[in-house]
């Protein structure tokens, strides 16, 4: 199973297991102090940017949850001032397309 990637600007993020737990902790406002992976470790850095990046809002892409989106390896592309109606979802691995622009 391979974890989805989403794409904000020129950064890339894989939307591994602790960046969702980061994302829902945000969801049920719970405070980032809260990480609960230690210090300088890839787990508390995905936690956080998960976390950050659901309180900006760029987790729904073309009305697709990213977090909760099965993991298949898409990509999910967001921009940088997060709407909506701009953001796209590319082709995941298997060529099925979960979203498209309009």
């Amino acid at each position: 199973m391979k974890n989805n990637i989403l794409l904000i600007g020129d950064t890339q993020y894989e939307v591994s297991d602790a960046y969702r737990d980061g994302a829902l902790a945000m969801r049920a406002r719970t405070p980032s102090v809260c990480n609960p992976h230690p210090g300088d470790t890839q787990f508390a850095d995905d936690w956080s940017y998960g976390h950050d990046n659901e309180a900006e809002g760029v987790h729904s892409v073309k009305g697709v949850d990213v977090i909760t989106a099965p993991h298949t390896g898409t990509m999910f592309i967001a921009c940088c001032n997060v709407d909506a109606e701009t953001a796209d979802v590319v082709l995941n691995n298997t060529n099925t397309k979960i979203a498209s622009a309009t």
